[in-house]
C-alpha cells in the first residue's frame, strides 16, 4: 500500500509538552548491540516510541482493564474481617507514617493504618466504594508484580526484525497499559493489544460480578475464591492473560488505532470475541479513529500512499466532524428561525463561509462550530442515523434537526 513498498508509521502522541508525562528525544547506541532513536518518558533509560534500522513502532493507551475490585463481605462481628468461602479472615494491617507540613512550617509525622485483603489494599471512594458494616472493596492491580518493563523495551529497542519484535512482546509480557503498532522495511504492519490484563473471561465475569455495575469498573465477588483471577501456565505472570489470547493483527495494507478497543484496527479483519477486560467489539468509534479509517480508505482507492499523505493526516487541519453535521447546521440556518433570525444571522453567515478546516485563516465559523458541537454532545437523541455495529466507520451521523427536542437544543446552542 505504501509508495516505496516499505512500512511507514504515523505517530501522533497527545501527551503534554511539559511535566512528568512529556517525551524526551534520545539516540541510544552500543556498538554492535544497539542503535535506536526515539523518545521516552522521564526516568526511563530506553526508547519507548521510536525506530531502528529494521523497524519503527509507536503506542496508544489501551482500553483494557489492568486491575479489578473485589467486594468483600464483612464479618458481622468485626468489620476488619471478611468472609471467604464461608470462613472469617482477618485483614492485614500496616501502619504508615508521613511527614506533613504544619501551619507553623514544622513537620509532623501523621500515622495512618492501611488494611489489605488477600486481593490487595482496601480502598474507598465516598458514595461509590464505601466501607460500611456489610462491605468493603479491595483493589488487585495486575501491574503490581510486573517488573519486566525495562526488559521489555530493551528487547524491542534491539529487535532486528518484526518477528523478533513481536516475539519479545509475547515472551516477556512487560507492556503495562498500551497497544503497540509497528512496521518494518518489508512493508508489514503489526498491531498488538498485548498488555498486563487480569485473566477473567466473559463466563467468570457473568458469574462473579453484578451486571448492573457494567464494565467501567470490574467488581468481582470477594467472598468466593472461584471468582479470583485464573492462572495460565502460558502467561509470564500468574493471574494475567497469556499473550496468545490477546488481540493482534499482521497486515500488508494498514493497521490504525486511536484509543478505542481493538476490534476496528482494520475493518477488513475485525478483532472480535475477546474477554471484556481486554477489548469490546460492537462499540462506537471515536472521531479520530473514524477520520483515520476514512482517510486511509480514500488513499487506498487513489493509489499508493506516500509519506506526504501520512503527514497531511496530521497537518492539513481537516475537521472531520464537519462532514457529519455541518450540512444539517446549514439546513437549520436556512429554515424559519422566527424571532431569532436577526441574532443568528452572523453565526449562520460564518458557518456558510467556513471551509471546514482549523487553519488560522479559516474564520470565526470554526469557533462557532466547535461551540455548537460541544453543547450538542449532551443531547442523546441528536443523531439522525444512530450507531450501527455493522457500519461503525460511518455511524452515528447527521443531526436530527427534524426532532423538536434536537431543534430546540440546537437553537439554544447557537444562541448561547
Amino acid at each position: 500500500m505504501s509508495a516505496n513498498g516499505r512500512g511507514m508509521l504515523l505517530a501522533n502522541p497527545h501527551f503534554p509538552w511539559g511535566g512528568g508525562m512529556r517525551f524526551y528525544q534520545m539516540h541510544l547506541t552500543i556498538p554492535g548491540k544497539l542503535d535506536v532513536m526515539g523518545a521516552a518518558l522521564p526516568g526511563l533509560p530506553l526508547i519507548n516510541i521510536g525506530f531502528n534500522q529494521h523497524l519503527a513502532w509507536s503506542h496508544t493507551v489501551d482500553t483494557s482493564k489492568h486491575f479489578t475490585l473485589h467486594r468483600l463481605q464483612l464479618d458481622p462481628k468485626d468489620s476488619t474481617r471478611y468472609l471467604l468461602d464461608g470462613k472469617s479472615v482477618a485483614m492485614d494491617k500496616q501502619q504508615v507514617s508521613v511527614e506533613v507540613k504544619q501551619p507553623d512550617g514544622t513537620l509532623k509525622a501523621v500515622p495512618r493504618i492501611i488494611y489489605s485483603s488477600k486481593f490487595g489494599p482496601v480502598v474507598q471512594w465516598p458514595g461509590k466504594l464505601d466501607w460500611d458494616e456489610k462491605f468493603a472493596f479491595s483493589l488487585r492491580d495486575a501491574n503490581l508484580k510486573n517488573d519486566r518493563v525495562l526488559q521489555q523495551w530493551y528487547a524491542m529497542d534491539k529487535a532486528d526484525s518484526l518477528k523478533a519484535f513481536q516475539d519479545s512482546v509475547h515472551r516477556i509480557q512487560g507492556i503495562p497499559w498500551v497497544n503497540t503498532l509497528a512496521v518494518d522495511a518489508k512493508g508489514q504492519a503489526l498491531y498488538m493489544n498485548i498488555s498486563v490484563v487480569p485473566n477473567v473471561d466473559a463466563v467468570k465475569l457473568a458469574k462473579c460480578s453484578d451486571p448492573r455495575i457494567g464494565t467501567e469498573l470490574i467488581v468481582l465477588d470477594g467472598s468466593r475464591s472461584e471468582c479470583n483471577w485464573d492462572v495460565s501456565p502460558e502467561a509470564a505472570q500468574a493471574g494475567i492473560y497469556p499473550s496468545s489470547r490477546q488481540p493482534q493483527l499482521l497486515r500488508t495494507d494498514f493497521v490504525q488505532h486511536s484509543n478505542d478497543s481493538a476490534w476496528m484496527v482494520n475493518p477488513a479483519a475485525p478483532l472480535k470475541d475477546f474477554s471484556p477486560l481486554i477489548s469490546q467489539d460492537g462499540q462506537p468509534l471515536g472521531q479520530r479513529a473514524r477520520f483515520a479509517l476514512d482517510r486511509l480508505s480514500s488513499l487506498e482507492k487513489a493509489g499508493k500512499v506516500s509519506v506526504e499523505n501520512l503527514q497531511a493526516m496530521v497537518m492539513d487541519n481537516e475537521v472531520y466532524h464537519a462532514g457529519q453535521v455541518l450540512p444539517d447546521l446549514l439546513k437549520f440556518c436556512a429554515s424559519e428561525l422566527g424571532d431569532d433570525a436577526a441574532r443568528l444571522a452572523p453565526l449562520c453567515t460564518a458557518l456558510k463561509a467556513w471551509d471546514g478546516r482549523a487553519d488560522l485563516n479559516s474564520g470565526i465559523g470554526f469557533m462557532y462550530f466547535q461551540r455548537i458541537v460541544t453543547s450538542m454532545q449532551a443531547v442523546a437523541s441528536r443523531w439522525r442515523v444512530i450507531f450501527d455495529p455493522q457500519n461503525p466507520a460511518h455511524t452515528p451521523s447527521g443531526l436530527a434537526i427534524e426532532y423538536p427536542e434536537v431543534a430546540t437544543a440546537l437553537r439554544a446552542a447557537m444562541l448561547a
